[in-house]
């Protein structure tokens, strides 16, 4: 997080609501770190905590070496806040150092070797490979191990494209970093096949010798690709949840959906219509329907104290009578928890940090 911006505060802070909640509901397994850029106390930081993850203070270990937000061929234009905070998920490795050399977290049971980063506008759903009652769990034995790096598809399905949620190899990272950052400052920090972080990374990987591992499509779902089952974690990519997507779906089913929503106040770019008419495609605006609610779900828990959002949790994680949760996504049933160190065990893996 790195925008100075109140209302992109305010914003962001939502998305890391709604992103933790539903990793505590979905997949418990993982332990979750807030990577911020300013040691300031705030209260979403204090909140973060008591819902049980770790909040780290880190600044980027290259931006020394960047445009300053002053110069012209600073890629986007964008400051030096906004560019700490893309890049700072290439630093993970040291975040993983320092909790691990000040022991920040008990890390039995933990892997020290691999870890999830997410963007902060992810929602968990519950859907994927491990063993019941939690299919939609992450650990180290339903998520790709990658030599350097696992990144995924950006808008088009079965690409390796986006950085908004990667699996990080923590020791070959730090081995490779130092090139990589080398990479980009002789490249001026304009890349050929991207744009910031995602530039540097695909640049990176397509030189001889390097590989990046693909990421399923189910940890990085799109909306506009339409609902199924199995959907593990899904990314507002493009229209955000209180931007654009609201006129959408009070709009979609109507012939001129796009007329209503190129409005100013709906800050509906014509990219986003461009997603939104994939969207429409493929399932009618079905799968940012139910995103949407599971979203203004977990804000409302958000808005209680974390000890009543973590007994609402607990007892969604209860076996539901028939009928119930009529206002959760229904694509994948969620059922009773064990305790997550026995969860991990039963799968035969380890629990892995996640980091956004």
């Amino acid at each position: 997080m790195g925008s100075k911006k109140p209302e992109k505060v305010e914003e962001l802070g939502r998305y890391v609501r709604a992103a933790l909640l539903s990793a505590r509901q979905h997949a418990p397994s993982l332990v979750p770190v807030l990577l911020v850029t300013s040691a300031e106390p705030t209260e979403l930081g204090s909140w973060f905590e008591q819902l049980g993850g770790l909040v780290l203070f880190h600044h980027l270990s290259f931006l020394h070496l960047m445009p300053r937000e002053a110069d012209p061929a600073a890629p986007y234009h964008q400051s030096t806040a906004e560019h700490e905070a893309i890049f700072l998920r290439l630093d993970a490795h040291l975040a993983m150092e320092q909790i691990v050399g000040q022991r920040l977290l008990d890390m039995t049971n933990v892997s020290q070797h691999y870890a999830l980063y997410t963007d902060t506008d992810v929602v968990f759903m519950g859907g994927g490979p491990a063993p019941p009652p939690h299919p939609g769990d992450i650990s180290t034995c339903t998520v790709p191990l990658p030599q350097l790096l696992a990144i995924g598809a950006e808008m088009v399905q079965g690409e390796m494209h986006s950085s908004g949620v990667m699996v990080l190899n923590i020791t070959q990272m730090h081995e490779e970093l130092p090139a990589m950052v080398r990479l980009a400052h002789a490249a001026g920090w304009h890349f050929n096949l991207s744009v910031v972080d995602q530039g540097l990374i695909l640049d990176y990987v397509k030189q001889d010798g390097k590989q990046a591992t693909q990421l399923p499509d189910r940890l990085n779902f799109k909306a506009y690709w339409g609902g199924e089952l199995g959907i593990t974690i899904v990314h507002f990519h493009g229209p955000k949840p209180r931007r654009c997507t609201p006129c959408f779906l009070e709009h979609r089913a109507t012939a001129n959906w796009q007329t209503k929503c190129q409005c100013t106040e709906c800050k509906c770019y014509p990219a986003y219509m461009h997603l939104l008419g994939l969207a429409v495609a493929a399932d009618g605006g079905e799968l940012y329907e139910a995103m949407s609610r599971n979203y203004e779900m977990y804000l409302q828990l958000a808005a209680m104290s974390p000890e009543v959002a973590l007994s609402v949790l607990q007892a969604e994680q209860q076996p539901r009578a028939a009928g119930a949760g009529a206002a959760h996504l229904q694509l994948v049933p969620t059922a009773g928890t064990p305790q997550a160190a026995q969860l991990v065990s039963a799968a035969g893996g380890q629990r892995l940090l996640d980091g956004r």
